[in-house]
């Protein structure tokens, strides 16, 4: 808890960006995955020197499928993650971080010193479960 306190607002600000930048990265992944088609594909203009054997394509699978459990994982963990925060802060780490949200989003909702007192509460407790 001290490491979280020792840091500014905007330093808390840019370690959750780099952390949700990661999120997004992995999400978009993880979607690139599942839409992938594994099947053999026969392509009868092309001729490929070598021995290729079905091992190297049972590998590959096996890499895509490690792969796509461990995306699954890290993105379940990171969305459990955030439903543990209280509902306020769920509210302002949802708009800021995952949605991007437009940056005057908060105005219909706070005052300006209300926003950013509970924008710094809500990424203290969000660094606290990640324990960072």
């Amino acid at each position: 808890m001290k490491n979280i306190m020792a840091l500014t607002f905007r330093q808390k600000q840019e370690v959750l960006e780099q952390i949700f930048r990661e999120y997004r990265r992995d999400k978009f992944n993880l979607k690139r995955l599942e839409n992938k088609n594994f099947y053999p594909e026969l392509n009868y203009g092309i001729v490929r020197e070598g021995k290729q054997g079905y091992q190297s394509g049972k590998s590959k699978i096996e890499h895509y499928v490690e792969k796509k459990e461990e995306l699954e994982n890290k993105i379940d963990m990171f969305e459990e993650i955030v439903a543990l925060l209280s509902e306020e802060n769920q509210k302002i780490i949802i708009h800021e971080f995952m949605n991007q949200a437009p940056n005057n989003w908060w105005m219909d909702y706070y005052s300006r010193s209300t926003y950013y007192r509970m924008k710094s509460r809500a990424m203290e407790e969000l660094l606290f479960y990640l324990n960072l």
